[in-house]
């Protein structure tokens, strides 16, 4: 819960719904959480609702990746903190493309709850921190 301040607004991004139930389940009384269960989606929340201070997105889905996702969001809403959330643990590419679309952090599917708890926390207090 909160101190009475407003909750961070974070987009989560996934085609697979169970996936974002079950992240709305883990994260509801910490964040006011959005979901999108495609990228056309999401830009159009980025666009149309009130800021978010972090998008979560999968890696792998069908229409768009979440790499193409994030570096619209980047250059559209460059004060969104980005993180990637992928099941695929070829680290080497993943780590040279996080570099290449600037990305905070990636979580890895399964993730571990305490862990992503502290990078999302991590992240809202870096966007924050940095205006947004």
């Amino acid at each position: 819960m909160t101190d009475g301040a407003p909750l961070a607004r974070i987009l989560l991004v996934d085609d697979e719904v169970f996936i974002l139930k079950t992240l709305q389940r883990v994260l509801r009384n910490l964040f006011e959480i959005e979901t999108a269960s495609d990228p056309q989606q999401a830009l159009k929340k980025l666009d149309n609702d009130e800021p978010y201070q972090v998008i979560v997105s999968d890696l792998r889905m069908p229409t768009m990746d979440g790499f193409e996702l994030l570096s619209i969001v980047r250059e559209k809403h460059p004060d969104v903190v980005r993180i990637i959330l992928t099941g695929n643990m070829e680290d080497e590419d993943l780590l040279q493309s996080k570099l290449k679309h600037e990305l905070f952090s990636m979580i890895h599917k399964p993730w571990e709850r305490d862990e992503l708890i502290a990078t999302l926390k991590k992240a809202v207090k870096y966007a924050q921190e940095n205006g947004n």
